[in-house]
């Protein structure tokens, strides 16, 4: 069994060693009140994780292909997954429904960001062909595609607003990063 480890930065002893991914771990993220891990992984699986006493308090297995990436909504209480399989999910994360798949036109949603302070989600995936990436921007709330950023040749592996929810950065595979 896989699973993260969680460190103290002070002292660097491990603090947590999470059990229970049978594959390799490709996202792990605090939640907003650090109480909780939200991990993705190539066994096609979100897992949330308490803390407190290093247990799962859900598994989702929806997605069809390995999972890359799970973030939370601070403001919604939402969780949004990307994977290989070109659908990015949205789950209520106190009740573990999956609310929305989101109807990507992408080969894969390998990155996931959250507007932290307004009403959108970014998906970065490849478009026509591995080498191109593109962004979608999605209505958290509705599902609704809200904007289409325009592909990166070179391609890209990451996606994340900034604090203000103004500006999306784009990490691309060319060495830039693009605003």
């Amino acid at each position: 069994m896989m699973g993260p480890s969680s460190f103290d930065r002070r002292t660097g002893a491990q603090l947590h060693v999470l059990r229970g991914h049978t594959f390799y771990v490709l996202s792990a993220v605090f939640s907003p009140d650090q109480s909780h891990i939200l991990t993705a992984s190539w066994d096609q699986t979100v897992r949330l994780w308490k803390l407190a006493d290093d247990h799962i308090v859900r598994s989702w297995r929806a997605h069809r292909k390995s999972v890359a990436a799970a973030v939370f909504d601070p403001a919604t209480g939402l969780i949004v997954s990307g994977s290989w399989d070109s659908q990015p999910h949205v789950w209520d994360a106190s009740s573990g429904a999956l609310l929305r798949v989101l109807p990507s036109t992408q080969w894969s949603s390998g990155a996931v960001a959250i507007d932290p302070v307004g009403p959108f989600v970014a998906t970065l995936g490849a478009g026509d062909a591995l080498e191109h990436a593109v962004v979608e921007v999605w209505d958290k709330s509705t599902g609704r595609r809200f904007a289409t950023v325009p592909s990166q040749e070179e391609g890209a592996d990451t996606v994340t607003f900034s604090p203000d929810g103004q500006r999306l950065l784009v990490g691309c595979a060319d060495g830039a990063v693009r605003v």
